[in-house]
């Protein structure tokens, strides 16, 4: 964990790296899964920005984006939003919230038009509330049985205040 991005009371968002952010993912995202089992295609692309919420010297969060059109989609200039996962008793106080805002400010400053992602249907309250729609229908992964999913969307150009 290198450099500090922005202070709260509790917590304070820092880069990490994507080995960084592998145990925290996989402990959250895929518990029932054998380590490394979160890693994700975009982890090690150049233009792929790992966060990570820290209290005291704990990781206790994370987030992902990274420059990558949604699926069959040829947007140009989308980001994908991904990896999210905040440990169980730290959920609640804003770290989630600070996480995907950062992450969104980034592809801001990448001049993105669209950041996009696959939330799980039990996160579709938490991405509503910081500027991101709901597009398409619902679908599964084989990788977690039982989780539905759906792509959401947040317009860059269309957000005033996430």
């Amino acid at each position: 964990m290198t450099q500090k991005m922005m202070s709260d009371t509790h917590f304070e968002i820092v880069f990490v790296t994507a080995a960084e952010v592998l145990p925290l993912r996989d402990r959250v995202l895929r518990a029932d899964r054998p380590a490394g089992a979160s890693e994700l295609r975009c982890d090690r692309n150049a233009n792929t920005l790992h966060l990570g919420a820290v209290v005291g010297n704990e990781l206790v969060g994370v987030g992902t984006i990274a420059m990558e059109d949604p699926p069959g989609v040829g947007i140009g200039d989308a980001w994908r939003l991904c990896g999210m996962a905040v440990l169980a008793g730290w959920r609640g106080q804003g770290i989630g919230k600070a996480l995907a805002e950062k992450c969104i400010d980034h592809a801001k400053l990448a001049t993105g038009r669209i950041v996009w992602c696959s939330a799980r249907e039990s996160a579709f309250e938490f991405y509503r509330r910081i500027g991101f729609v709901l597009v398409g229908d619902l679908f599964t992964r084989p990788e977690t049985i039982g989780e539905r999913y759906a792509r959401m969307e947040c317009h860059l150009a269309d957000e005033v205040n996430h």
